[in-house]
């Protein structure tokens, strides 16, 4: 069997509740288009500016929840273990019509050397189709409310789960900045 997994932003939950066939359908054929460099580069300033925004939201987030360190002594990184990091730029339409900028910092995990072991588990701890199904079914049958949330960048909350490990990333820019680093400076990844 296929299995579908869709991100429904929390704005976007009435719309689905409403009719959950149409949202999916319009979310499958209708992908949000990711921004290239070069798009961003002829954007107004105005445009622009909604991404630098977003960008600042994220680094926060990154910063706030301790998910990667400046590294100040480069010459002690191994090059196998460095990884890449961009940005992911979307423009996501709201259900008012208007555009919002959604800016996501993306670490290049299919670098990873411990993905070539073996050594490095990839698999999610998610529940199965089978495990959702059941749970809705109960809940139908015991006359439950089922209500949804949404944790606002989820993986960055847990523990340090790769601080054992040593993979470090070329930061972006402005994460570099952020942390008081040269631009292109490398940091350590302790949450992925």
């Amino acid at each position: 069997g296929q299995v579908l997994c869709l991100e429904i932003e929390v704005e976007d939950l009435e719309e689905f509740a409403r009719d959950p066939e149409h949202f999916i359908f319009a979310a499958m054929v209708a992908p949000r288009k990711e921004i290239s460099a070069k798009q961003l580069a002829a954007m107004s300033e105005e445009e622009q500016s909604k991404f630098d925004e977003a960008k600042a939201v994220e680094i926060s987030e990154f910063l706030k929840n301790e998910a990667v360190a400046a590294v100040h002594d480069h010459t002690q990184v191994p090059v196998e273990r460095l990884l890449g990091m961009r940005w992911l730029l979307v423009w996501k339409t709201k259900d008012d019509g208007t555009k919002k900028a959604k800016a996501r910092l993306v670490i290049q995990g299919y670098q990873d050397p411990d993905l070539v072991d073996g050594s490095l588990a990839t698999q999610s701890p998610t529940a199965s189709r089978s495990a959702k199904l059941l749970t809705l079914q109960l809940a139908a049958q015991a006359g439950w409310n089922i209500e949804l949330a949404d944790a606002h960048a989820a993986f960055l909350q847990g523990q340090r789960s790769e601080t054992s490990r040593e993979i470090y990333a070329k930061a972006v820019p402005e994460l570099a900045q952020a942390l008081g680093i040269a631009e292109h400076g490398i940091v350590r990844i302790h949450k992925a």
